[in-house]
Order: C-alpha cells, then sequence, then structure tokens
C-alpha cells in the first residue's frame, strides 16, 4: 500500500510539473508572437496599410501567422508508379466510372507544385461529383490566405517561361535556367463595390547581375512602365522591397485614373450631364451640360483647362473659368449652372 501512495504522490508531482511547463511553454509563445507583431509593424509595407489594419486589426493576425504546415501524406507519390505496369493498367479503372489518371510533370515551380493535383487537369463529366481529397481542404486554405493579400491590391506570384527550360540530362528532369517574377495589380472601384480587371507585369532577373528587368506587361500605354522601372529606385531593382516600389509607383497611377474615371462616371448617372466621354486615361473628358458641349483636360485630381462650344454668349469665358480647380468639386459647379 505504501508503494501505491507513493507512486500516487509521484504521479500528482509529475502532473503539476507538466502544468507548469506547459503554461511557461504558452507564455514564451505568446511573448515571441507580440515580439514578432512589434517587429512588424515598424516594417515599411505595413506602415503604408496601417489604417487598414486599424479598422481591421483581424486581418493583421491573419497576415502575420505562418501558414499551416501541411500534412506529408496530402501528397505523397502515387502508388500506381512504384507498381510494374501490368499491376498499374489493372488498378487504373477499378470501378466503371472511374476517372482516367493524368500523367504528371515536374514542370511547374517548387512553390506551387504541390498545390496542383491530378483532380484539377481532370475532365469530370459535369453528372460525376467532384471527388474529394484531402488536398483539397488544404488548397482552399491557401487561396483564402492567397485572397486576403490581394485585398492590397499589389500581389506576387511564381511563373514560368517555357523557353527558359531545359532539360537535365544527367537526372532527366527540367530546370528553369533563368527566374522569372509575375506580379499583380488590383484596384477597387467603391462605386460598384468589387475589384476592376486586373493588371499584370512580368520580370525576368539578369543571370549575370541578378537583377530584375522588365520583360512583359498589361499596364494601359499612357503610364510609363519603363520609366517607372528604371526611376522607381537608385539603384538596379534586385529585392522584393525594390519591386514593390516599383509596383507601388504604377498601382497609384492606376489609382488615381481610376478614382477620375468613378466620379465623371457619377455625374452622368445621376442627371447631371448627359453624352459623357471619356479617354482611357480619364484625362480628356466631354459632356453636353445644358445645350452646351464641354470640354475639359485633367492633370491628377484637377481641372486644367475647360473649352465650351457651339455658344456665343459673353459670359461663356466666365462659364469656362468656373469649371476650373479641384475634380471633387466639379459636381458642385455642375448642379450650380444646371440650377
Amino acid at each position: 500500500m505504501a508503494e501505491i501512495g507513493d507512486l500516487e504522490q509521484d504521479i500528482e508531482a509529475l502532473t503539476k510539473e507538466i502544468d507548469f511547463l506547459t503554461d511557461k511553454r504558452d507564455s514564451l509563445k505568446t511573448k515571441v508572437k507580440l515580439n514578432n507583431r512589434s517587429l512588424l509593424t515598424k516594417h515599411p509595407l505595413v506602415k503604408d496599410f496601417q489604417s487598414l489594419f486599424d479598422s481591421f486589426p483581424h486581418l493583421f493576425d491573419t497576415l502575420s501567422n505562418q501558414v499551416p504546415e501541411t500534412n506529408p501524406d496530402d501528397y505523397e507519390v502515387d502508388s500506381l508508379l512504384l507498381k510494374g505496369p501490368e499491376i498499374a493498367r489493372q488498378e487504373i479503372f477499378k470501378e466503371p466510372n472511374d476517372v482516367q489518371r493524368i500523367v504528371e510533370h515536374k514542370v511547374f515551380d517548387d512553390s506551387i507544385s504541390n498545390l496542383l493535383g491530378k483532380n484539377i487537369m481532370s475532365s469530370v463529366p459535369k453528372h460525376k461529383s467532384w471527388p474529394t481529397n484531402p488536398i483539397n481542404s488544404g488548397l482552399i486554405e491557401k487561396i483564402r490566405l492567397e485572397n486576403a493579400y490581394r485585398l492590397f491590391g499589389i500581389t506576387y506570384f511564381p511563373v514560368v517561361d517555357p523557353s527558359d527550360l531545359r532539360k537535365n540530362e544527367a537526372t532527366n528532369e527540367m530546370i528553369v535556367t533563368r527566374d522569372m517574377l509575375g506580379i499583380r495589380l488590383e484596384i477597387f472601384n467603391e462605386r460598384d463595390s468589387k475589384f476592376e480587371k486586373p493588371y499584370y507585369i512580368l520580370l525576368k532577373k539578369n543571370s549575370k547581375t541578378l537583377a530584375w528587368e522588365l520583360f512583359k506587361h498589361t499596364i494601359p500605354v499612357y503610364i510609363d512602365v519603363q520609366n517607372s522601372f528604371q526611376n522607381s529606385t537608385t539603384v538596379p531593382i534586385t529585392t522584393y522591397e525594390d519591386v514593390y516600389l516599383f509596383a507601388k509607383e504604377v498601382y497609384i497611377n492606376l489609382a488615381k485614373g481610376s478614382e477620375r474615371r468613378q466620379q465623371l462616371i457619377e455625374l452622368e448617372q445621376e442627371g447631371l450631364v448627359t453624352d459623357l466621354q471619356v479617354d482611357l486615361e480619364s484625362a480628356q473628358v466631354s459632356f453636353v451640360l445644358n445645350g452646351l458641349q464641354i470640354q475639359l483636360l485633367l492633370n491628377d485630381q484637377h481641372v486644367v483647362s475647360c473649352f465650351a462650344k457651339d455658344h456665343g454668349d459673353s459670359e461663356l469665358g466666365n462659364i469656362e473659368q468656373l469649371f476650373l480647380g479641384p475634380l471633387r468639386e466639379l459636381k458642385h459647379t455642375i448642379r450650380h449652372l444646371k440650377n
């Protein structure tokens, strides 16, 4: 009986020690998390979105946390590849409704290859339900995290140019000879409460200088992307921070054009003007107001020039002067003239 009592005391002592160590571990985790948060809040990229973080504090926690590790079993090699051809052929179609397996390859970047499964590329009949696979849940979480990053308007994504692929004769695998980076720019349209069509910029890394070079883009012609790329930093662009400074400059120009276009479209939607015509840059504008054909020239968020034709009144010059000034006051000016 004495031995049993001693064992119970030992178990109780060990339990208390485990609880103490658990509390200490949790305390250290909290301390490390707070320290990391303090360091992140001082980062220049985070400061750009501080107002958004203040409005949505949970968003900062989501973005600052590391992505949970996935289960290696979800991405294990297909067992059919390790079996003989006869056995493999027998196991390909276990049931009449089974979908033929897709031959996999190693073309994609390692950072995204684990997200591409055979189910994604299968041509499944409409009457057949989408197969359940453990990888789907992990993929959904990654998509949600990516969407959270895309809220900020500037995101990177991996990409490979097929012309940069070479076959390694020794290992019989495809290797990428030149790094490439994709930049996605998305402008949020506050009038329509949705994101506009995204713009893309592709960069390639110089194999000798290791500096990024402008490859291709879908940015409108009125934005001098090449000039922004060369002048966004005082040194060659070699880091992701440098790339961000360049992308941010282009993004701001796109956002300003979108903001001008939204303000101008509101004029016609509210019935203040008719026959509204806006160029791609939203810098040259024309519309009809009280029978007058008004033409405006915008620079940034200001009306710098105005011309009214088909009007012989002596007060024509005064009318043109009324339109000059901040774009945000244009709606008030038009309402005043209509009344």
